[in-house]
C-alpha cells in the first residue's frame, strides 16, 4: 500500500484526496496546464459527466459515499472525486493525460510511487494560494520562485518570466484608452454583476479587514490577476488590451 505522508504527484503537483480517498480535480487540472476551458467547472457542466455520475451511483453497490464531493472554504478546497471520474476527467483534458494519471493512480494504490524531487508537506499553501488569488501566469512564477526559495531550494531554473495570455492593463487605463464615459467604479460595479469580477477581503492589521478585486473563472478569457506589488495577499485585476472592446460592449450593454 502507498505511504499515508505520500500522495500521487502528477507534474509536479501533489494530487490530493479528500477523508473519503477521491481525488481533488482542481489539483488534477493544474497539473495537465489545461486553460481554464478544462476546468473542473466545465466538466461537471456536461450532460455525459453528469450521465456518468449517476450510472457510477447506480451501478456500484460498494459506493458507500457521494462520487463528487466539493469542498468550499477551509485548507484544502476543491472538487473531489472518485477515482473512476478522476480518470474520467483527466481523459476529457486529453488522452495522453489521462494515461498518465491512469498510471499514477495505480502506481499509487500498489506502492510503486516514487518521491517526487522538492515535494514537501506544506504544497498545499502554495496551491491555496493560487486557487484563492488567481495570479497570471507571470505572477504564478513569481509566486513559485519565493516558495521554494524561502524553503532553500534552489529555483534558478525556473525563467524570468512567463508569456500570459496577452498584454493587459488597469480598467482606469483602458477606459482611458478607448474614450469610454464610464467610470471605473461604475465598471468595476458592472463587471461584479456580470460575474467577472468578484470583490474579496483579507485581514488587515491596521483596519481589521481589506478589500481587493479578483478576476472570476468566467472572467479569465477577458483578464488576468496580478499579485499586488505592495501586499502578496491581494491581487490587482488587469484586462487584455485584445479583448477589452468586446468586454467594453458587454458593460455598456449591462449599463442599458
Amino acid at each position: 500500500m502507498n505511504s499515508a505522508n505520500q500522495l500521487p504527484v502528477i507534474a509536479g503537483v501533489e494530487i490530493t484526496t479528500d477523508a473519503e480517498g477521491r481525488f481533488n480535480l482542481n489539483a488534477l487540472h493544474r497539473a495537465s496546464q489545461a486553460g481554464v476551458h478544462k476546468s473542473p467547472t466545465q466538466w461537471l457542466r456536461r450532460g455525459e459527466t453528469n450521465a456518468l455520475i449517476a450510472e457510477l451511483e447506480s451501478q456500484d453497490v460498494n459506493l458507500h459515499l457521494a462520487p463528487i464531493n466539493k469542498i468550499h472554504g477551509g485548507s484544502a478546497p476543491g472538487t473531489f472525486a472518485h477515482e473512476l471520474l478522476a480518470v474520467e476527467y483527466a481523459g476529457w483534458i486529453s488522452p495522453a493525460f489521462r494515461l498518465q494519471v491512469n498510471q499514477t493512480f495505480i502506481d499509487y494504490r500498489t506502492g510503486k510511487l516514487e518521491p517526487a524531487p522538492g515535494t514537501t508537506g506544506d504544497r498545499w499553501i502554495f496551491d491555496l494560494a493560487v486557487d484563492t488569488l488567481r495570479p497570471d501566469e507571470a505572477s504564478k512564477l513569481s509566486m513559485l520562485k519565493k516558495f521554494g526559495e524561502k524553503r532553500g531550494q534552489n529555483m534558478q531554473f525556473l525563467p524570468d518570466y512567463s508569456e500570459s495570455k496577452g498584454v493587459h492593463h488597469s480598467l482606469s487605463e483602458l477606459l482611458r484608452r478607448h474614450h469610454s464615459n464610464l467610470s471605473a467604479r461604475k465598471a468595476n460595479q458592472l463587471l461584479v454583476h456580470l460575474g467577472y469580477l468578484e470583490v474579496r477581503s483579507r485581514k488587515s492589521k491596521a483596519r481589521g479587514t481589506r478589500q481587493f478585486k479578483c478576476v472570476t473563472e468566467k472572467g479569465a478569457r477577458y483578464g488576468c490577476n496580478l499579485v499586488s506589488p505592495c501586499n502578496p495577499n491581494e491581487t490587482q485585476a488587469h484586462w487584455y488590451d485584445g479583448q477589452f472592446k468586446q468586454l467594453l460592449d458587454e458593460l455598456k450593454s449591462a449599463a442599458g
